[in-house]
C-alpha cells in the first residue's frame, strides 16, 4: 500500500522478523506520506500493518532489542522517539522533539542506546540537532555532552557504534 520505505529492520533474535517504516522523513520538499510500519514474521513473504501506526506518516528509523524482541524503539520526524514494550501494539513518546532520524540499540547491551533529534530553541529563535543517550533501554533520554546543540535546520547527525567495541560510539554532523 506505500512504495516509500524509509527504513527497514530485521529482529537480531529472529531473522524471520523484519519491520518495515515508511514515509519519507528527511524534510525534502517532496516528501511521500507513509502509512505507518508493517511487520513481517515470514521472512518478507508477507506484510502486515501495525494497527498502532495507521496514522504515522512517517517512520525514519527502527531498532529492536538486542535481547528482547517486544522491546522497540522508533525514530519519527515528527514527535521524536517512541518505544514499545509489546512488539509495537502500543507506543509511547519516550523523548519528544520536533523530529528524530536516528535510534538504535547497543548490539551487546540492550539497556544502552543513541537517538538524533531536531527541535527548534524558543529561547534563540533557531533549529537545532543534538545526540542523545539512553541507560534504560530507551525509557528515558539524556543530551549526550558536546553535541547537545548542533545549530541550523539544515545540518544533521548520523550516530554509529563501532563494530569493535560498542563503548565507542561514531558521529557525523
Amino acid at each position: 500500500p506505500n512504495l516509500a520505505i524509509c527504513c527497514m529492520t530485521m529482529d537480531p533474535n529472529n531473522p524471520d522478523v523484519m519491520y518495515a517504516g515508511t514515509g519519507e522523513g528527511f524534510f525534502n520538499g517532496d516528501a511521500i506520506g507513509g502509512t505507518g510500519i508493517y511487520k513481517s514474521a515470514d521472512g518478507g513473504q508477507t506484510w502486515n500493518l501495525l494497527p498502532s501506526t495507521a496514522d504515522w506518516d512517517n517512520v525514519c528509523r527502527i531498532a529492536v532489542s538486542p535481547t528482547n524482541s517486544n522491546v522497540l524503539l522508533v525514530a519519527r520526524r515528527y514527535y521524536g522517539i517512541f518505544r514499545s514494550t509489546n512488539s509495537g501494539s502500543t507506543w509511547s513518546n519516550r523523548k519528544w522533539a520536533q523530529g528524530s532520524y536516528y535510534v538504535a540499540f547497543d548490539p551487546n547491551n540492550p539497556n544502552n542506546a543513541i537517538a538524533q533529534i531536531i527541535d527548534y530553541d524558543f529561547d534563540n529563535s533557531a533549529w537545532y540537532h543534538a545526540a542523545l543517550y539512553s541507560t534504560d533501554g530507551g525509557a528515558s533520554w539524556s543530551f549526550s555532552t558536546g553535541l547537545d546543540y548542533v545549530p541550523d535546520f539544515g545540518a544533521r547527525i548520523e550516530l554509529a557504534y563501532a563494530p569493535s567495541n560498542t563503548s565507542i560510539v561514531y558521529a557525523s554532523c
